[in-house]
């Protein structure tokens, strides 16, 4: 490759960067500013991903600017949370006294609930008290399908009117959640198929509450469920062709968007706080003909002629989020405010607190062979080392330990370890159980199916590249086991083994013995901090050594070498960029997950898919009764 050639390359890659004010194009009559399934990741990923280094005093700067922004255009902004607060970092807890003030810094104008809220009867009985979460919002707080148990009283309200500020428009507002099988007892779930076509529904959708403009959806389910279907075909069916209708949509952790229809799309931001959404629409018919998209993150930026509705999926990054909105300074005194009560929050609860250092980075996706495996590290040198060789202390005994794949729920990262890490990969923090101390292998076998659940082709819906369950031990059919598990998968693992054996199993659970206990007193015995330095200094010196080697070496290779990296470089670059774009093919294997066996739907709840586009203190609180 010659340098001019290379040169125009470069410019031209330099044109697909973001420019600053990227959002401002983008604004229209009503827009909406979207978090979702957060999962209590309120303090960003700046430790270990600095790429995503904005907090939620981050994100409350970002909505102040961006409000102002309007205001002087005289448009319309609204704000809202679409559901799945709970379960992923330390901050969580149950009930989540120490997440929801935090949460109640945020000025949302719209509110509703994912399905993780309703895992435990004392996180409705908290949200749901006088003066709790939930009235904090004031008739914000909107649950369309989701009751307290054996009433039909709502758990906030059914529905909302958002009245704009700059005209006389007001956008009918609902908060929906899918078709949730196994919640707490505290709380039940109706049907959405139930609800569209129940009198208040109908009602509100007929005008008899007031009129309205355009219609918003609150839906913690994915972007292109079969429900979305049905609540729209059911707004059709009364309000006519052409009243704009937008679903904020949520659950499968992705980036997605659909157009559901000419006046109707469906838009998904992200999980874990990785993705701030932006979606606009026009209430002039006229322009209701052509839709435009974008995509912004730290290496390209893309605008389809598609409507008048809009999107963004903006990257949570600091600096990303100065460019879309084209300023020099993001903070404002209240998210400067709430960044500092966030980390003061987490230094109490010891959030912060170093317990060891990872020799390397691991992914909680990739196979159990893989180097980086956090499942293979698991199965193969935390459980055996911390459970199945310290269980009764008798080493002649056989054990196997079952548990299912979806339990963890993000990588680790090589470098220091703090508790809220731990936490982060193992949010659930499930008990151990012995399930029973007489096993033979050949009923162990008979029960799941298969010999080695590595081996097989019995992999999981959301996790392609791992088993549905993993063991850690191996098992032969001549010998008799004692058989663990972790109690979110008891339920499966009992009803499997008492049809095998042909008997009850009375299952028994380990006092002050937990998963994360288990990582813990792993990583403290074996990762020390101590042994990371030397490995790492050990590692400095070799590669001062090679890179001596390297200079001599270099010669008349340098040109070919310089040449690859630059080709590499570049692909790099336009990978990244065909990726944020929608240029080739997103990853949607979540697609229609309400039509998914129940079986699969449970670990959509505990587990997730894999990473989208790109692509607490220890202490187990035992579920109040244990949902499956």
């Amino acid at each position: 490759m010659t340098f001019p050639t290379f040169l125009s390359l470069l410019i031209f890659l330099v044109t697909l960067l973001p420019s600053r004010g990227d959002l401002l194009p983008l604004l229209s009559d009503i827009n909406v500013l979207i978090v979702t399934d957060t999962h209590s990741w309120v303090a960003g990923h700046g430790t270990h991903e600095s790429n995503m280094n904005a907090d939620y005093g981050d994100v409350l700067s970002f909505y102040e600017r961006l409000k102002a922004i309007c205001a002087s255009q005289q448009k319309e902004l609204f704000f809202v949370m679409n559901g799945d607060f709970m379960d992923g970092t330390g901050l969580t807890s149950n009930p989540p006294q120490d997440l929801t003030p935090l949460l109640e810094k945020m000025p949302w104008d719209a509110v509703t609930l994912g399905n993780h809220e309703l895992y435990y009867n004392s996180t409705i009985d908290f949200i749901s008290k006088k003066g709790g979460f939930v009235d904090f919002w004031d008739g914000k707080y909107i649950t369309s399908n989701t009751v307290h148990s054996g009433t039909n009283s709502s758990i906030g309200v059914r529905y909302k009117f958002l009245d704009a500020s700059y005209s006389s428009s007001r956008i009918l507002t609902f908060g929906f959640l899918y078709n949730m099988q196994y919640p707490c007892p505290a709380a039940e779930v109706e049907k959405v198929q139930n609800v569209v076509n129940s009198p208040w529904f109908t009602n509100v959708l007929k005008g008899i509450d007031g009129d309205f403009d355009a219609i918003l959806v609150l839906a913690h389910m994915d972007a292109k469920d079969p429900l979305v279907f049905t609540i729209l075909d059911r707004i059709r069916e009364i309000c006519g062709q052409t009243v704009p209708v937008q679903f904020v949509t949520g659950h499968s952790h992705q980036r997605k968007f659909y157009t559901l229809d000419p006046f109707s799309t469906s838009f998904e931001a992200g999980r874990y706080l990785d993705t701030l959404g932006f979606t606009s629409f026009s209430l002039s018919p006229s322009n209701v003909a052509t839709t435009k998209t974008s995509s912004t993150s730290n290496i390209g930026s893309h605008q389809e002629e598609a409507g008048s509705f809009n999107h963004m999926y903006i990257d949570t990054s600091i600096d990303n989020f100065k460019d879309v909105l084209g300023v020099e300074e993001l903070q404002t005194k209240a998210g400067k405010e709430l960044s500092s009560l966030i980390e003061q929050t987490r230094q109490s609860l010891g959030l912060l607190e170093v317990i060891g250092c990872s020799p390397q980075s691991y992914s909680f996706h990739s196979g159990l062979n893989e180097d980086n495996s956090l499942w293979g590290v698991f199965s193969k040198q935390v459980v055996p080392s911390q459970l199945l060789l310290q269980a009764g202390g008798n080493q002649d005994i056989h054990r196997v330990y079952i548990q299912g794949s979806g339990s963890f729920r993000y990588n680790l990262f090589e470098g220091k370890i703090s508790i809220d890490d731990i936490i982060a990969v193992n949010p659930f923090n499930d008990t151990i159980f012995l399930v029973d101390a007489q096993i033979q292998g050949s009923e162990f076998l008979k029960a799941f199916g298969y010999h080695d659940l590595g081996k097989e082709s019995h992999y999981h819906n959301m996790f392609q590249s791992l088993p549905q369950y993993v063991i850690s031990g191996t098992v032969e059919k001549d010998l008799v086991y004692e058989v663990y598990t972790a109690d979110y998968d008891l339920r499966h693992v009992v009803e499997q083994l008492s049809q095998a054996t042909d008997r009850n199993m009375f299952a028994t659970p380990f006092d002050n013995l937990t998963t994360g206990i288990l990582w813990t007193q792993y990583i403290e015995q074996e990762w020390t901090c101590d042994k990371y330095a030397s490995r790492k200094e050990k590692f400095m010196v070799s590669s001062e050594t090679d890179k001596v080697d390297a200079v001599f070496n270099f010669g008349s290779q340098g040109s070919m070498i310089l040449s690859l990296t630059a080709f590499t470089f570049m692909f790099v670059l336009i990978r990244s960029y065909q990726h944020h774009s929608g240029l080739r093919p997103k990853f949607d294997s979540l697609e229609g997950e309400s039509i998914l066996s129940e079986k699969d739907e449970l670990y959509i709840s505990h587990g997730e898919p894999l990473l989208q586009e790109v692509h607490h203190p220890l202490t187990h609180v035992l579920k109040d009764s244990i949902t499956y």
